[in-house]
């Protein structure tokens, strides 16, 4: 939970001066957590100057903290109110991807005719590859119908534990703008630079080299493609700017330039969510994916899927809808196998709990 580790996080590091005698050892899973909650933070503390110079409330601003893909939760259920049964997550300004993925044969032969007739009803119908443009992260069309994405996402097979893609919330999110804000889409259809040894995917008149991901070996064991392992990611950072016009993508890196008082020329890793904020349409990705295990034995090998598996993700812009949130019904036995159990405050004593 993010505010037990930032709790833990006063242990190390808050005394100036002292920073020599601190050492810190963490697993690797933990050392992801805090840079999830750090980038999440920052975001908020963005959010709330905007708040400020707009003179809103928080009721009219609509300030929502970034939710992690897997692994966290903000608090503990018995803190959230209503999340006890439900998750509630904003779209509006969000970035929502498949980063879990089954690893059952059925479902990825199912997820790649979904795929297949995806990309053969964007060349039927006039957006084929010949019509792309070559972007640094694959092959990009712009105003595409709205129907061709949400057909995809209702035939596409989400593994249950990949909460925040379960495709039925998203797909009323954007039933209910699809007549102005999501009516035309941008689509990115990911595809690697060609090498020498490069992996050609043809499907209906689409060439695509797959990307190479690798994955959680334990959460593999039980039937899980945890893409990224920990970090639970999928998409490569800066691959949210396909589709923004130069002038959008600078004034986004200007704009965060100023916020972190940085010196105009200053070359930073700029978060996606700076380009996110300049959209003006929602961005499908398409991945096609080589799944990679580095360490894993001979003998497990026959469980690493053979083909490139599919996966997704969509950038929303900012809404200018009330600002809502979408719900994810979870049941309690569900929440009780991601998340443990209801956390208890540890400086009550036990009859008080």
């Amino acid at each position: 939970m993010y505010d037990t580790l930032m709790q833990m996080g006063r242990w190390f590091g808050y005394r100036q001066q002292y920073e020599d005698l601190c050492r810190v050892w963490m697993p690797k899973d933990a050392a992801s957590w805090y840079a999830h909650i750090a980038e999440a933070t920052e975001e908020l503390q963005m959010e709330l100057k905007r708040m400020s110079q707009a003179n809103a409330t928080p009721e009219q601003f609509g300030l929502a903290v970034r939710s992690h893909p897997s692994a966290l939760m903000v608090t503990a259920k018995n803190k959230m109110g209503s999340g006890t049964k439900h998750v509630m997550i904003g779209l509006s300004n969000n970035f929502v991807e498949t980063a879990r993925l089954s690893a059952s044969k059925e479902v990825i032969e199912d997820n790649i005719l979904a795929r297949d007739r995806f990309l053969a009803k964007l060349n039927c119908n006039g957006f084929g590859q010949e019509t792309a443009t070559k972007v640094s992260s694959g092959l990009l069309l712009q105003k595409v119908p709205c129907e061709f994405v949400d057909t995809f996402l209702r035939e596409f097979s989400n593994h249950p534990e990949s909460v925040l893609t379960a495709t039925k919330p998203i797909r009323d999110y954007i039933a209910k703008r699809h007549d102005n804000e999501m009516n035309k889409w941008d689509v990115l259809i990911v595809s690697l630079q060609k090498g020498a040894e490069a992996e050609v995917l043809n499907c209906d008149g689409w060439s695509i080299i797959p990307v190479n991901r690798s994955v959680g070996v334990d959460a593999l064991a039980s039937g899980v493609l945890a893409i990224g392992g920990s970090k639970a990611r999928l998409a490569s950072r800066g691959i949210e700017r396909s589709g923004l016009s130069k002038t959008q993508i600078a004034s986004a890196e200007s704009r965060y330039l100023k916020e972190k008082n940085l010196a105009p020329d200053a070359l930073p890793n700029f978060p996606d969510r700076i380009y996110r904020a300049e959209r003006e349409r929602p961005l499908f990705i398409l991945f096609n994916i080589r799944i990679k295990i580095d360490d894993l034995s001979i003998e497990d090998a026959s469980i690493v899927p053979d083909v490139p598996v599919v996966g997704w993700g969509i950038s929303f812009p900012v809404s200018g809808m009330p600002d809502e949130r979408v719900e994810y019904i979870l049941n309690t036995t569900k929440l009780r196998e991601m998340f443990g159990e209801d956390d208890t405050d540890e400086d009550m004593s036990n009859d008080e709990i």
